[in-house]
């Protein structure tokens, strides 16, 4: 009795011990299981963010813009309000080799001239600043490749002197005229200067603004002809068919004849402006891809490490259930099990949150919803593809188990 009486102490506290172990490794896993699915969670709102940046960028990216940038050159000048200098130099400039055509204007897509209030005579002012204002050559139109949608375009007959006329886009026919005919009103911008006679409407040329960073803004616009509305400050855009080196050389000549004391910026392509405005949304979604990348890696050699020590510490149970008549597809569904729960629940969780956090990103995305269906379930798609990758190394590992040598192990 004695001997059995002081068997049992040792026993007892040595059952005790194997099973605080297990409770032990058993508390660790569950711990380490769920910091993969927080993993999980954090990847997926960044891949999600990433991916509706991307998608924003390629949208604005291949968006018509009412023009045609191809061949599209611009530079500026100033030079004294003078319709018969304007006319001299876009002739001159016209002439040069490799111009297809040339225009003056105040200002060029994709930047957006000030805002202006609009009159309509006959009808109360309106308060709003809402309608552009851009002086141009006849010639404007067609160098730009902004297409003609009724009525003309402007000529030579309408200079200093003669009936004030304007153009106006779709967009300001949308808004001021939903209902009747725009061409013989009579309209202004500002409270100040004469009314001019709508001749024609254009297409909408998209513009930009400093208020909303990601997006093409179709602007009201009213166009004048240059030659009635003389300022100082050009902006020349050429229509080129060969190359622009001997262009730029050739505008800088001309402009020194006529006015010595001006100087030429140099020729950039429209492309160049475009790629210029898009740069940093496209660095802001190539930096939040390259974050979202990173975070699926970790997790996913998190899971892979997981599944890598779970294998390693039921070898011997493996090698059991083998023996015993388990085949690999059993032991393989196995791994994917334990190895599946923390990325369903991490993705499950992340989508909820990329869901919730999406609705911040509304002022820097382009024709795409925050909660877009495509990117929510491509960014699934990527992260279970992911996943079943780390999945399927220690699983095929596991299936590969000896019986008779897992049995061995101590």
């Amino acid at each position: 009795s004695t001997a059995v009486l002081f068997g049992l102490a040792p026993a007892w506290r040595g059952s005790q011990a194997a099973l605080s172990t297990r409770a032990a490794v058993g508390g660790r896993q569950r711990l380490v299981k769920l910091l993969v699915a927080g993993e999980m969670a954090f990847s997926v709102v960044l891949l999600v963010g990433a991916g509706l940046l991307l998608e924003s960028v390629l949208r604005m990216g291949s968006a018509p813009l009412g023009f045609d940038p191809d061949r599209l050159y611009s530079t500026s000048i100033s030079v004294h309000k003078d319709a018969q200098l304007y006319a001299t130099l876009e002739g001159r400039i016209a002439a040069i080799p490799g111009v297809q055509s040339v225009a003056l204007a105040t200002g060029l897509p994709p930047y957006a001239p000030g805002n202006e209030t609009f009159e309509i005579l006959g009808t109360p002012p309106q308060n709003l600043h809402n309608v552009a204002q851009d002086s141009v050559t006849p010639s404007y139109f067609q160098a730009l490749g902004v297409a003609l949608l009724e009525g003309r375009g402007f000529d030579a007959h309408d200079r200093k002197g003669s009936e004030t006329v304007a153009i106006v886009n779709r967009t300001l026919v949308r808004e001021y005229f939903p209902n009747r005919n725009p061409i013989g009103q009579r309209v202004r911008t500002g409270s100040e200067g004469p009314f001019a006679t709508i001749v024609g409407v254009v297409a909408s040329e998209k513009q930009t603004t400093v208020t909303q960073e990601m997006q093409w803004v179709d602007r009201a616009i009213l166009y004048r002809p240059l030659a009635q509305d003389p300022v100082t400050r050009l902006s020349i855009a050429i229509r080129a068919s060969s190359d622009t080196a001997p262009i730029g050389a050739a505008i800088r000549r001309e402009v020194a004849a006529l006015a010595p004391d001006v100087a030429v910026r140099d020729l950039e392509s429209m492309h160049h402006t475009l790629a210029a405005f898009m740069a940093y949304p496209r660095f802001r979604a190539a930096v939040l891809s390259g974050f979202a990348l990173f975070a699926l890696l970790l997790a996913a050699v998190g899971l892979h490490g997981v599944l890598g020590q779970l294998v390693s510490q039921r070898t011997q149970e493996i090698g059991v259930r083998m023996a015993l008549g388990a085949k690999p597809a059993d032991v393989v569904r196995l791994i994917a099990t334990q190895g599946g729960l923390p990325v369903v629940a991490g993705l499950g969780a992340g989508l909820i949150l990329a869901i919730s956090l999406a609705r911040y990103l509304g002022s820097v995305l382009y024709e795409i919803q925050p909660r877009d269906p495509v990117t929510l379930l491509g960014t699934s798609i990527v992260l279970l593809a992911v996943a079943a990758i780390a999945i399927a190394i220690p699983a095929r590992k596991a299936a590969r188990t000896d019986p008779m040598e897992a049995l061995r192990q101590e």
